[in-house]
């Protein structure tokens, strides 16, 4: 293994592949500038990476393009890009499809006690639209069901990282 970072222009992400190839469907979550990464192997023109979102352990594949063995320092605060993605995540667009991210947001809802959010499936239903409403309320953000950035952010300050 060798210490790796992404190397895409500031405010751009990469996305973090289960499979080498360019499927949107494959994507398991996308990685920002200067993220670390531990290269094991190659498939050309991806290479298998292992790395983490501050919590969880993970794998998969990135292009090689976006890959560089120089040291990139992580500037801006969006360290939970990782773990909740960039979109935001709402019912009626995400509700009907496992997602990833959506796992990761409703476990660590329920660590800080929202409970409603129930069991974390990775479907955005109802449940996880009354634990996201009641904490937008609890931290006086917008009230709308809908988790974008200032919820992502709200929610990855509040959580333990401590592993």
């Amino acid at each position: 293994m060798s210490m790796h970072y992404v190397a895409v222009p500031e405010d751009e992400t990469v996305y973090l592949r289960s499979a080498a190839e360019t499927n949107s469907s494959n994507v398991i979550t996308r990685l920002i500038r200067g993220w670390p990464l531990d290269v094991t192997s190659s498939l050309d023109p991806f290479k298998y990476v292992k790395t983490n979102d501050l919590v969880d352990k993970l794998e998969g594949y990135i292009h090689s393009d976006y890959i560089t063995a120089q040291h990139i320092p992580i500037t801006g605060n969006d360290l939970w890009i990782p773990r909740y993605n960039t979109t935001s995540w709402k019912r009626s667009s995400h509700g009907g499809k496992y997602y990833l991210p959506v796992k990761r947001i409703q476990e660590d809802l329920k660590s800080i006690g929202y409970t409603q959010v129930g069991t974390a499936d990775g479907y955005f239903g109802q449940n996880t639209e009354t634990a996201v409403k009641a904490f937008q309320k609890d931290n006086k953000l917008t009230v709308d069901g809908i988790f974008g950035k200032n919820s992502k952010q709200k929610l990855w300050d509040s959580i333990d990282r401590r592993g």
